[in-house]
């Protein structure tokens, strides 16, 4: 595996998708049992850790953040998901501490009315969630005021940031694993945010 790291393709590369596929080809020939035991079961592909140039690490700049809050309050009355994801994903990280992807993945049933206080809840149901366990953020006032609460009534119970409403196109090439469409919005977040000049989007 480690003779596919080149200078076109990196290890982490390597490690997510090469590796990650071969292990899931093999690991479903071991259970079906046409091989006696999976290769790649115990191959390990080492990635290096960055070298982080920023103070604040991974963290953004006042004046970064600014930018980035400032472009999404410009979206005026979004009307698709990608619309809605530059929207209110933004300003949701921002008062909420939650990471893009646990944001993209929200659905209208994880923001619930509590005795006249909004939350939303960051549940595995939905999909990856930091630490694997479902926290309840309180949402802010200023969201609330911004019209939030009016968008996830009108979309519904469903996804607010991909569409849910067709059924996926899924990858037959097993070295090119289907993305989670709430995966694939927090990606195109991540191209819009670095079209605004924040090269600092992971």
């Amino acid at each position: 595996m480690h003779g596919l790291i080149t200078k076109e393709r990196q290890a982490v590369t390597v490690r997510e998708v090469w590796l990650s596929s071969s292990r899931r080809v093999f690991g479903w020939a071991r259970e079906h049992k046409r091989i006696a035991q999976n290769p790649f079961k115990e191959v390990r592909v080492d990635v290096p850790r960055r070298v982080q140039t920023r103070e604040e690490g991974r963290s953004f700049t006042d004046a970064e953040a600014s930018t980035i809050l400032k472009a999404s309050l410009a979206v005026q009355k979004p009307a698709t998901p990608t619309e809605r994801t530059r929207r209110w994903v933004p300003w949701l990280c921002a008062y909420s501490g939650a990471r893009p992807g646990e944001i993209t993945q929200l659905r209208g049933i994880d923001v619930e009315d509590r005795k006249g206080l909004f939350v939303m809840k960051l549940t595995p149901d939905a999909g990856t969630i930091k630490t694997a366990k479902p926290r309840t953020v309180p949402i802010h006032e200023h969201l609330i005021a911004e019209g939030f609460i009016e968008m996830v009534r009108q979309v519904g119970k469903g996804a607010l940031f991909y569409n849910d409403k067709t059924a996926q196109r899924l990858s037959a090439d097993p070295l090119k694993p289907t993305r989670s469409r709430a995966d694939t919005a927090r990606a195109h977040l991540g191209e819009w945010v670095r079209g605004l000049g924040v090269k600092s989007y992971g």
